[in-house]
């Protein structure tokens, strides 16, 4: 009925090289107070001096309580030691897709893509990498009355649907998205921005229905985080949150649909 696959961030070093922008936003997440400080372009590498770099400090009060955080290993010192490019007893996963992370002299992991502006961990979860996966749900675009697939004409190729959710905090189309550590919600994994010292990376997993009698005849409704959800014809022109537009295009690829 459907197919899947899985490609990393690591796949996608080629296209997502560039500066990061949305974890540079002047104020820290929806509905927060919390002001980043203020990092030029060319001082977003760790590898580039800048002295006067004094990161605001925030962690969220609900990661105290919260089953699936870290312990606050910053001002607690006698919290356990997290295992850094590797893998905790518990089987939790902190090797980053883009390779091995530097720590910093507190012992803290340092986003491999540079400096964001807000130190500690923010709203997220974890210190270091936190893992998320991106379902890309496809179909064929088929004609209504013969059920045939729907070809660009200029293109020849056929054209793709995906399952795509309107986002209610950044009014932006989007692949759904969820945490891949147990405990967390779906809903509040889509609005976390990262830190220096805490950061998401995601994994793109294609479902693809290529018959159009599976996935496709689900009905289909909107999560708490969402305010709209529909199949969306994929296209080169398409606008998506963040980087989903890279992952979308890969899905394209490997199905040889039109873009």
């Amino acid at each position: 009925m459907y197919k899947a696959f899985v490609r990393g961030l690591s796949d996608l070093q080629a296209m997502a090289a560039q500066v990061h922008t949305k974890a540079r936003t002047p104020v820290y997440g929806k509905g927060k107070t919390v002001n980043r400080f203020p990092v030029p372009d060319d001082k977003v590498p760790w590898s580039v001096a800048f002295p006067e770099y004094k990161p605001t400090y925030f962690e969220d009060a609900k990661l105290k309580k919260a089953s699936y955080a870290d312990p606050d290993i910053l001002n607690n010192k006698a919290a356990p030691a997290l295992k850094f490019n590797g893998t905790d007893a518990g089987e939790l996963n902190r090797v980053s897709h883009e390779g091995r992370y530097s720590l910093d002299p507190d012992g803290l992991p340092l986003n491999p893509r540079g400096r964001t502006g807000i130190r500690g961990r923010g709203c997220l979860g974890r210190w270091g990498p936190n893992h998320a996966a991106d379902p890309i749900v496809t179909r064929w675009k088929r004609d209504p009355k013969t059920g045939a697939k729907v070809v660009d004409p200029a293109s020849g190729r056929p054209v793709l649907q995906f399952v795509s959710i309107l986002r209610g905090d950044v009014k932006e189309w989007a692949i759904p998205g969820g945490m891949v550590d147990c405990g967390e919600e779906v809903s509040a994994t889509l609005k976390r921005e990262n830190t220096d010292n805490a950061w998401m990376e995601t994994v793109a997993v294609n479902f693809h229905d290529e018959d159009g009698d599976g996935l496709a005849m689900f009905q289909l409704h909107a999560g708490d985080d969402a305010i709209g959800v529909c199949w969306k014809d994929i296209s080169r022109d398409l606008k998506l949150y963040a980087s989903h537009h890279q992952f979308v295009e890969k899905a394209v690829q490997l199905r040889g649909a039109h873009w």
